[in-house]
Protein backbone atom coordinates (compact mmCIF):
# COMPACT_ATOMS: atom_id res chain seq x y z
CA UNK A 1 0.00 0.00 0.00
CA UNK A 2 1.45 3.36 -0.99
CA UNK A 3 1.63 6.36 1.25
CA UNK A 4 -0.77 8.24 -1.00
CA UNK A 5 -3.43 5.60 -0.61
CA UNK A 6 -3.39 5.96 3.19
CA UNK A 7 -4.16 9.69 3.15
CA UNK A 8 -7.70 10.35 4.32
CA UNK A 9 -9.44 13.40 2.93
CA UNK A 10 -12.54 15.21 4.09
CA UNK A 11 -15.40 15.57 1.60
CA UNK A 12 -14.24 17.79 -1.23
CA UNK A 13 -16.99 20.33 -0.54
CA UNK A 14 -15.45 21.02 2.88
CA UNK A 15 -12.19 22.06 1.26
CA UNK A 16 -14.09 24.26 -1.18
CA UNK A 17 -15.88 26.00 1.71
CA UNK A 18 -12.55 26.57 3.46
CA UNK A 19 -11.12 28.02 0.26
CA UNK A 20 -14.02 30.43 -0.19
CA UNK A 21 -14.00 31.51 3.46
CA UNK A 22 -10.25 32.14 3.76
CA UNK A 23 -9.29 35.79 4.17
CA UNK A 24 -5.49 35.64 4.17
CA UNK A 25 -2.97 34.81 1.48
CA UNK A 26 -1.65 31.85 3.44
CA UNK A 27 -5.13 30.49 4.11
CA UNK A 28 -6.29 30.86 0.51
CA UNK A 29 -3.22 29.26 -1.02
CA UNK A 30 -3.00 26.34 1.40
CA UNK A 31 -6.73 25.58 1.25
CA UNK A 32 -6.60 25.63 -2.55
CA UNK A 33 -3.76 23.09 -2.56
CA UNK A 34 -5.77 20.84 -0.24
CA UNK A 35 -8.79 21.25 -2.52
CA UNK A 36 -6.76 20.16 -5.54
CA UNK A 37 -5.34 17.17 -3.66
CA UNK A 38 -8.78 16.05 -2.53
CA UNK A 39 -10.15 16.49 -6.06
CA UNK A 40 -7.42 14.17 -7.41
CA UNK A 41 -7.13 16.17 -10.62
CA UNK A 42 -5.27 14.81 -13.63
CA UNK A 43 -4.50 18.32 -14.88
CA UNK A 44 -2.08 20.68 -13.16
CA UNK A 45 -2.41 24.47 -12.81
CA UNK A 46 -1.28 26.05 -16.05
CA UNK A 47 -2.87 23.31 -18.13
CA UNK A 48 -5.69 24.39 -20.42
CA UNK A 49 -8.01 21.75 -18.97
CA UNK A 50 -7.40 22.60 -15.31
CA UNK A 51 -10.39 24.89 -14.82
CA UNK A 52 -12.80 22.59 -16.65
CA UNK A 53 -11.69 19.53 -14.71
CA UNK A 54 -11.89 21.26 -11.33
CA UNK A 55 -15.29 22.64 -12.26
CA UNK A 56 -16.50 19.16 -13.21
CA UNK A 57 -15.31 17.63 -9.93
CA UNK A 58 -17.30 20.23 -7.95
CA UNK A 59 -20.41 20.28 -10.15
CA UNK A 60 -22.43 18.30 -7.59
CA UNK A 61 -22.06 20.96 -4.89
CA UNK A 62 -24.62 23.75 -5.09
CA UNK A 63 -22.35 26.43 -3.61
CA UNK A 64 -19.62 25.64 -6.11
CA UNK A 65 -22.15 25.52 -8.92
CA UNK A 66 -23.31 29.05 -8.12
CA UNK A 67 -19.74 30.34 -8.36
CA UNK A 68 -18.79 28.39 -11.46
CA UNK A 69 -21.94 29.49 -13.26
CA UNK A 70 -20.68 33.07 -13.03
CA UNK A 71 -17.15 32.10 -14.00
CA UNK A 72 -18.39 30.01 -16.93
CA UNK A 73 -20.04 33.05 -18.47
CA UNK A 74 -16.68 34.80 -18.42
CA UNK A 75 -14.58 31.78 -19.34
CA UNK A 76 -16.72 30.92 -22.37
CA UNK A 77 -17.02 34.44 -23.79
CA UNK A 78 -16.37 34.65 -27.52
CA UNK A 79 -13.64 37.21 -26.82
CA UNK A 80 -11.58 34.51 -25.15
CA UNK A 81 -12.71 31.33 -26.87
CA UNK A 82 -12.20 32.48 -30.47
CA UNK A 83 -8.68 33.89 -30.18
CA UNK A 84 -5.43 31.98 -30.51
CA UNK A 85 -2.70 34.60 -30.19
CA UNK A 86 -2.21 33.95 -26.46
CA UNK A 87 -2.84 30.21 -26.45
CA UNK A 88 -0.18 28.38 -24.44
CA UNK A 89 2.23 31.29 -24.21
CA UNK A 90 4.28 31.55 -21.01
CA UNK A 91 3.88 34.77 -19.01
CA UNK A 92 5.62 35.94 -15.84
CA UNK A 93 3.84 38.55 -13.71
CA UNK A 94 5.92 40.30 -11.05
CA UNK A 95 3.74 41.43 -8.14
CA UNK A 96 0.47 40.02 -6.79
CA UNK A 97 -1.21 43.32 -6.09
CA UNK A 98 -4.65 44.00 -7.63
CA UNK A 99 -3.15 44.99 -11.00
CA UNK A 100 -0.90 41.94 -11.18
CA UNK A 101 -3.62 39.48 -10.21
CA UNK A 102 -6.22 41.01 -12.55
CA UNK A 103 -3.72 40.89 -15.41
CA UNK A 104 -2.99 37.25 -14.61
CA UNK A 105 -6.70 36.41 -14.70
CA UNK A 106 -7.13 38.05 -18.09
CA UNK A 107 -4.13 36.23 -19.52
CA UNK A 108 -5.36 32.91 -18.15
CA UNK A 109 -8.75 33.49 -19.79
CA UNK A 110 -6.90 34.10 -23.05
CA UNK A 111 -5.22 30.72 -22.72
CA UNK A 112 -1.79 31.73 -21.42
CA UNK A 113 0.20 29.82 -18.82
CA UNK A 114 0.74 32.43 -16.11
CA UNK A 115 3.12 32.46 -13.16
CA UNK A 116 2.88 35.28 -10.59
CA UNK A 117 5.74 35.98 -8.17
CA UNK A 118 5.95 38.38 -5.25
CA UNK A 119 8.48 39.04 -2.50
CA UNK A 120 5.68 39.32 0.06
CA UNK A 121 4.06 36.34 1.76
CA UNK A 122 0.88 38.03 2.95
CA UNK A 123 -1.71 40.66 2.07
CA UNK A 124 -1.05 43.55 4.42
CA UNK A 125 -2.49 46.65 2.74
CA UNK A 126 -5.36 48.25 4.66
CA UNK A 127 -7.61 50.96 3.27
CA UNK A 128 -10.99 51.38 1.61
CA UNK A 129 -11.35 51.31 -2.14
CA UNK A 130 -13.90 53.46 -3.95
CA UNK A 131 -14.80 51.44 -7.03
CA UNK A 132 -15.79 52.74 -10.44
CA UNK A 133 -19.07 51.26 -11.74
CA UNK A 134 -17.41 49.20 -14.48
CA UNK A 135 -15.05 47.67 -11.90
CA UNK A 136 -18.01 46.62 -9.77
CA UNK A 137 -19.58 44.82 -12.73
CA UNK A 138 -16.26 43.20 -13.60
CA UNK A 139 -15.67 41.89 -10.08
CA UNK A 140 -19.22 40.64 -9.70
CA UNK A 141 -18.88 38.71 -12.95
CA UNK A 142 -15.79 37.07 -11.46
CA UNK A 143 -17.76 35.78 -8.48
CA UNK A 144 -16.82 38.40 -5.89
CA UNK A 145 -20.12 37.90 -4.06
CA UNK A 146 -19.39 34.20 -3.59
CA UNK A 147 -16.13 34.98 -1.82
CA UNK A 148 -17.11 38.16 -0.02
CA UNK A 149 -20.82 38.41 0.67
CA UNK A 150 -20.65 42.05 1.79
CA UNK A 151 -19.02 43.15 -1.45
CA UNK A 152 -20.48 46.60 -2.26
CA UNK A 153 -23.17 46.10 0.37
CA UNK A 154 -23.03 49.62 1.78
CA UNK A 155 -24.88 52.72 0.65
CA UNK A 156 -21.78 53.58 -1.39
CA UNK A 157 -20.03 50.96 -3.50
CA UNK A 158 -16.76 50.11 -1.83
CA UNK A 159 -14.89 47.28 -0.21
CA UNK A 160 -12.66 47.31 2.82
CA UNK A 161 -10.71 45.10 5.11
CA UNK A 162 -10.05 45.26 8.84
CA UNK A 163 -6.78 47.09 9.50
CA UNK A 164 -4.10 45.88 11.89
CA UNK A 165 -4.89 46.28 15.62
CA UNK A 166 -3.20 49.63 16.06
CA UNK A 167 -3.71 53.19 14.92
CA UNK A 168 -2.34 53.10 11.42
CA UNK A 169 -1.95 55.50 8.53
CA UNK A 170 -1.84 58.45 10.93
CA UNK A 171 -0.50 60.85 8.34
CA UNK A 172 -0.70 59.99 4.67
CA UNK A 173 0.94 62.42 2.27
CA UNK A 174 -1.09 62.20 -0.88
CA UNK A 175 -1.39 63.91 -4.23
CA UNK A 176 -4.93 64.74 -5.29
CA UNK A 177 -6.10 65.78 -8.71
CA UNK A 178 -9.82 65.27 -8.21
CA UNK A 179 -12.39 66.33 -5.67
CA UNK A 180 -12.58 62.89 -4.11
CA UNK A 181 -10.15 60.15 -3.22
CA UNK A 182 -9.72 56.73 -4.78
CA UNK A 183 -7.97 54.20 -2.54
CA UNK A 184 -6.16 51.22 -3.98
CA UNK A 185 -4.42 48.12 -2.73
CA UNK A 186 -7.18 46.64 -0.62
CA UNK A 187 -6.57 43.27 1.00
CA UNK A 188 -10.12 42.11 0.33
CA UNK A 189 -9.76 42.88 -3.37
CA UNK A 190 -6.51 40.92 -3.46
CA UNK A 191 -8.21 37.95 -1.77
CA UNK A 192 -11.02 37.93 -4.34
CA UNK A 193 -8.67 38.17 -7.30
CA UNK A 194 -6.29 35.57 -5.88
CA UNK A 195 -9.09 33.02 -5.54
CA UNK A 196 -10.29 33.61 -9.10
CA UNK A 197 -6.73 33.45 -10.44
CA UNK A 198 -6.10 30.10 -8.73
CA UNK A 199 -9.34 28.64 -10.07
CA UNK A 200 -8.32 29.65 -13.59
CA UNK A 201 -4.99 27.86 -13.20
CA UNK A 202 -2.66 30.76 -12.44
CA UNK A 203 0.39 29.64 -10.46
CA UNK A 204 1.37 31.85 -7.51
CA UNK A 205 4.83 31.85 -5.92
CA UNK A 206 5.34 34.07 -2.86
CA UNK A 207 8.44 34.94 -0.88
CA UNK A 208 10.69 35.35 -3.93
CA UNK A 209 11.99 38.67 -5.21
CA UNK A 210 12.70 39.45 -8.84
CA UNK A 211 16.39 40.25 -9.25
CA UNK A 212 17.16 40.48 -12.94
CA UNK A 213 16.13 39.41 -16.40
CA UNK A 214 18.13 36.77 -18.27
CA UNK A 215 17.86 37.11 -22.02
CA UNK A 216 17.75 34.17 -24.46
CA UNK A 217 21.12 32.54 -25.00
CA UNK A 218 22.83 29.44 -26.29
CA UNK A 219 24.05 28.33 -22.87
CA UNK A 220 22.82 28.15 -19.32
CA UNK A 221 25.14 30.76 -17.82
CA UNK A 222 23.46 33.65 -16.05
CA UNK A 223 26.18 36.26 -15.63
CA UNK A 224 26.70 39.64 -17.21
CA UNK A 225 24.61 42.81 -16.83
CA UNK A 226 23.31 45.16 -19.44
CA UNK A 227 22.86 48.85 -18.77
CA UNK A 228 19.11 48.44 -18.27
CA UNK A 229 19.43 45.63 -15.76
CA UNK A 230 18.99 42.83 -18.30
CA UNK A 231 21.54 40.02 -18.27
CA UNK A 232 23.45 39.07 -21.39
CA UNK A 233 25.38 35.82 -21.50
CA UNK A 234 27.11 36.99 -24.66
CA UNK A 235 28.73 39.85 -22.75
CA UNK A 236 30.34 37.32 -20.45
CA UNK A 237 31.62 35.20 -23.31
CA UNK A 238 29.33 32.31 -22.47
CA UNK A 239 30.57 28.96 -23.70
CA UNK A 240 28.44 26.65 -25.83
CA UNK A 241 26.51 23.86 -24.20
CA UNK A 242 28.12 20.47 -23.83
CA UNK A 243 27.43 17.65 -26.21
CA UNK A 244 24.95 16.15 -23.77
CA UNK A 245 22.53 18.99 -24.41
CA UNK A 246 20.34 18.22 -27.41
CA UNK A 247 18.02 21.19 -27.12
CA UNK A 248 17.75 22.69 -30.63
CA UNK A 249 18.48 26.30 -31.42
CA UNK A 250 15.42 28.53 -31.80
CA UNK A 251 14.97 31.90 -33.43
CA UNK A 252 14.27 33.96 -30.32
CA UNK A 253 14.16 37.70 -29.91
CA UNK A 254 17.24 38.95 -28.07
CA UNK A 255 18.78 42.32 -27.44
CA UNK A 256 21.18 41.44 -30.24
CA UNK A 257 19.29 40.95 -33.50
CA UNK A 258 19.83 37.83 -35.54
CA UNK A 259 20.72 35.63 -32.59
CA UNK A 260 19.47 32.09 -32.13
CA UNK A 261 19.23 30.52 -28.71
CA UNK A 262 18.41 27.33 -26.90
CA UNK A 263 17.20 29.01 -23.72
CA UNK A 264 14.42 31.59 -23.76
CA UNK A 265 13.77 34.57 -21.49
CA UNK A 266 14.15 33.72 -17.82
CA UNK A 267 14.26 35.55 -14.50
CA UNK A 268 16.65 35.33 -11.61
CA UNK A 269 14.91 35.47 -8.25
CA UNK A 270 16.03 35.53 -4.64
CA UNK A 271 16.04 33.18 -2.86
CA UNK A 272 16.91 30.71 -5.61
CA UNK A 273 14.06 28.46 -6.71
CA UNK A 274 14.74 25.65 -9.17
CA UNK A 275 11.28 25.70 -10.75
CA UNK A 276 11.51 29.43 -11.50
CA UNK A 277 15.11 29.27 -12.70
CA UNK A 278 14.06 27.02 -15.59
CA UNK A 279 10.78 28.78 -16.36
CA UNK A 280 11.02 30.35 -19.82
CA UNK A 281 8.50 33.00 -20.79
CA UNK A 282 7.48 34.96 -23.86
CA UNK A 283 6.16 37.97 -21.93
CA UNK A 284 6.73 39.64 -18.57
CA UNK A 285 4.43 42.08 -16.78
CA UNK A 286 5.88 44.42 -14.17
CA UNK A 287 3.14 44.92 -11.58
CA UNK A 288 5.51 45.49 -8.68
CA UNK A 289 4.63 49.14 -8.20
CA UNK A 290 6.40 52.36 -9.04
CA UNK A 291 8.86 52.08 -6.15
CA UNK A 292 9.99 48.58 -7.15
CA UNK A 293 10.10 48.67 -10.93
CA UNK A 294 11.81 45.46 -11.98
CA UNK A 295 12.45 46.48 -15.60
CA UNK A 296 13.74 50.00 -14.91
CA UNK A 297 11.54 51.64 -17.51
CA UNK A 298 11.75 55.45 -17.44
CA UNK A 299 8.77 57.14 -15.80
CA UNK A 300 7.23 60.56 -16.16
CA UNK A 301 4.56 61.83 -13.80
CA UNK A 302 2.61 65.07 -13.60
CA UNK A 303 2.53 66.06 -9.94
CA UNK A 304 0.13 68.49 -8.32
CA UNK A 305 0.80 70.43 -5.16
CA UNK A 306 0.99 68.52 -1.94
CA UNK A 307 -2.14 67.73 0.05
CA UNK A 308 -1.97 66.41 3.60
CA UNK A 309 -4.54 63.70 4.23
CA UNK A 310 -5.28 61.82 7.42
CA UNK A 311 -6.88 58.38 7.57
CA UNK A 312 -8.29 56.84 10.73
CA UNK A 313 -10.22 53.69 11.62
CA UNK A 314 -12.64 53.45 14.54
CA UNK A 315 -14.04 50.21 15.92
CA UNK A 316 -17.41 49.25 14.42
CA UNK A 317 -19.52 47.68 17.17
CA UNK A 318 -22.36 47.04 14.69
CA UNK A 319 -24.93 48.65 16.98
CA UNK A 320 -28.34 49.74 15.73
CA UNK A 321 -27.37 53.39 16.09
CA UNK A 322 -24.23 52.89 14.02
CA UNK A 323 -26.25 51.39 11.19
CA UNK A 324 -28.09 54.71 10.77
CA UNK A 325 -24.95 56.75 10.17
CA UNK A 326 -24.83 57.84 6.53
CA UNK A 327 -21.68 57.35 4.50
CA UNK A 328 -19.91 60.20 2.73
CA UNK A 329 -18.17 59.65 -0.58
CA UNK A 330 -15.59 62.33 -1.26
CA UNK A 331 -17.54 65.49 -0.54
CA UNK A 332 -15.49 68.65 -1.08
CA UNK A 333 -15.84 71.79 1.00
CA UNK A 334 -16.80 73.96 -1.98
CA UNK A 335 -19.91 71.83 -2.57
CA UNK A 336 -21.17 71.82 1.03
CA UNK A 337 -19.83 74.96 2.63
CA UNK A 338 -22.29 75.13 5.59
CA UNK A 339 -21.37 71.60 6.69
CA UNK A 340 -17.63 72.25 6.61
CA UNK A 341 -18.13 75.63 8.28
CA UNK A 342 -19.88 73.81 11.13
CA UNK A 343 -16.92 71.47 11.55
CA UNK A 344 -14.50 74.40 11.45
CA UNK A 345 -16.47 76.27 14.11
CA UNK A 346 -16.76 73.33 16.51
CA UNK A 347 -13.37 71.70 16.02
CA UNK A 348 -11.23 74.58 14.82
CA UNK A 349 -9.99 72.67 11.78
CA UNK A 350 -10.59 73.61 8.14
CA UNK A 351 -11.14 70.57 5.93
CA UNK A 352 -10.80 70.53 2.16
CA UNK A 353 -12.81 67.32 1.84
CA UNK A 354 -14.08 64.36 3.85
CA UNK A 355 -14.72 60.68 3.14
CA UNK A 356 -16.50 58.27 5.47
CA UNK A 357 -17.08 54.59 4.73
CA UNK A 358 -18.71 52.11 7.08
CA UNK A 359 -17.74 48.48 6.88
CA UNK A 360 -15.76 46.34 9.30
CA UNK A 361 -14.53 49.63 10.74
CA UNK A 362 -15.65 53.25 10.64
CA UNK A 363 -13.17 54.59 8.11
CA UNK A 364 -12.50 58.33 7.77
CA UNK A 365 -10.26 60.16 5.31
CA UNK A 366 -9.92 63.92 5.33
CA UNK A 367 -7.66 66.50 3.73
CA UNK A 368 -6.83 69.33 6.10
CA UNK A 369 -5.46 72.75 5.27
CA UNK A 370 -1.86 73.11 6.39
CA UNK A 371 -2.66 76.44 8.02
CA UNK A 372 -5.13 74.74 10.36
CA UNK A 373 -2.67 72.00 11.25
CA UNK A 374 -0.12 74.63 12.22
CA UNK A 375 -2.59 76.63 14.27
CA UNK A 376 -3.79 73.57 16.18
CA UNK A 377 -0.25 72.38 16.84
CA UNK A 378 -0.61 69.17 14.86
CA UNK A 379 2.40 70.05 12.72
CA UNK A 380 5.36 70.95 14.88
CA UNK A 381 7.85 71.54 12.09
CA UNK A 382 7.02 72.34 8.50
CA UNK A 383 9.16 71.58 5.49
CA UNK A 384 9.47 74.13 2.73
CA UNK A 385 9.34 71.30 0.21
CA UNK A 386 6.04 71.42 -1.65
CA UNK A 387 6.33 68.49 -4.01
CA UNK A 388 5.93 64.79 -3.38
CA UNK A 389 9.26 63.29 -4.57
CA UNK A 390 11.33 65.09 -1.89
CA UNK A 391 8.93 64.90 1.03
CA UNK A 392 10.39 61.75 2.46
CA UNK A 393 13.95 63.02 2.65
CA UNK A 394 15.05 62.64 6.27
CA UNK A 395 15.54 66.37 6.89
CA UNK A 396 12.23 67.43 5.36
CA UNK A 397 9.71 65.30 7.24
CA UNK A 398 6.83 66.82 9.13
CA UNK A 399 6.77 66.37 12.90
CA UNK A 400 3.34 65.51 14.30
CA UNK A 401 1.78 65.82 17.75
CA UNK A 402 -0.22 62.57 17.94
CA UNK A 403 -2.17 63.57 21.06
CA UNK A 404 -3.52 66.70 19.40
CA UNK A 405 -4.36 64.96 16.15
CA UNK A 406 -6.25 62.12 17.85
CA UNK A 407 -8.26 64.67 19.83
CA UNK A 408 -9.60 66.53 16.81
CA UNK A 409 -10.13 63.30 14.85
CA UNK A 410 -12.44 62.11 17.60
CA UNK A 411 -14.33 65.40 17.50
CA UNK A 412 -14.75 65.28 13.72
CA UNK A 413 -16.04 61.70 13.86
CA UNK A 414 -18.54 62.59 16.58
CA UNK A 415 -19.87 65.54 14.60
CA UNK A 416 -20.10 63.61 11.33
CA UNK A 417 -21.93 60.70 12.97
CA UNK A 418 -24.26 63.00 14.94
CA UNK A 419 -23.19 61.27 18.16
CA UNK A 420 -24.38 57.86 16.88
CA UNK A 421 -20.91 56.25 16.95
CA UNK A 422 -20.26 55.99 20.66
CA UNK A 423 -18.00 55.05 22.26
CA UNK A 424 -15.31 55.92 19.73
CA UNK A 425 -12.29 53.63 19.93
CA UNK A 426 -9.31 53.72 17.61
CA UNK A 427 -8.82 50.45 15.80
Amino acid sequence: MTLESTVEYEPIENYFDQFCASTTYEGIHSSFLRLCDAANLRSLPGCGQFYRELRQRLSFYWKAEALFTSLDLRFNEVTYADQTICKNIQVLVVGFGPCGLRSAIELALLGANVVVIDKRTSFSRNNVLHLWPYLISDLKSLGAKSFFGKFCAGSIDHISKHPPPYFTHLIALMIHTTLFFIFRGIRTLQCILLKVALLFGVQIVSGVEFQRLIQPSDDNANDGYLSNGVISNEMNGGKPMGEENVRPLRNLFTLYTGQSARYGWRAEVSPYLEALSTFEFEAIIDASGKSNSCLNFPRKALRCRLAIAITVNFVNYHDVEEAHVEEISGVASIFNQPYFAQISKKVGIELENLVYYKDETHYFVMTIKKKSLLQRGVLIRVSKIEFFPTLFVKDSLYLVDKVVIISFLLNIAIIESRFLILPLSLD
